[in-house]
């Protein structure tokens, strides 16, 4: 059979929910049809996913805590409707997050023994990719692990990783 479909792609939400619309009336007649929201609105719906993420961490009270937006502004970024604040927020999350973790790689290494990978390059002579690649690792072995101790650490990490797919 013919296995060929129709795509349409908008970047203008509003065509896009009459064109669902007339699809959901006429089933039969586009059902090889596949509409999909242009990647405008693509994100904003990330953004605003990442928002209900983070509702109940205490994120939104910080911002306003910390005078970097007003109350309106925190929901509207939550909900993803001010776009360029959103992203720029996540950007901050992002960084705060990522400072903050590899401080805890750090001490976990310490805690646990770890040798330091930065150590091990410069007396071995490693490459700085080499010196890179113990850093990831020692990361993940973090990750690992910490993530199977306590439920907010997967939150964090889950949440780092979130941003990382929103800012590639």
């Amino acid at each position: 059979g013919d296995w060929s479909s129709d795509v349409c792609s908008s970047d203008l939400l509003a065509l896009y929910k009459i064109a669902k619309e007339v699809q959901w009336a006429r089933p039969l007649e586009f059902e090889r049809t596949y509409i999909k929201m242009g990647g405008f609105h693509v994100m904003v719906n990330y953004l605003s996913a990442l928002g209900s993420m983070h509702e109940s961490s205490g994120l939104r009270l910080l911002l306003i805590e910390a005078g970097l937006y007003s109350n309106v502004t925190v929901n509207q970024i939550f909900d993803g409707k001010h776009y360029n604040r959103a992203v720029r927020t996540q950007k901050l999350l992002y960084e705060v997050l990522y400072r903050k973790k590899l401080q805890s790689v750090v001490e976990w290494m310490k805690r646990t023994e770890h040798a330091d990978p930065l150590l091990l390059a410069s007396e071995t002579d490693a490459s700085k990719t080499d010196a890179l690649e113990a850093i990831k690792s020692a990361v993940n072995s973090f990750e690992e692990a910490t993530s199977q101790e306590s439920e907010m650490s997967l939150f964090w990490n889950t949440s780092l990783h979130s941003i990382q797919v929103l800012l590639l």
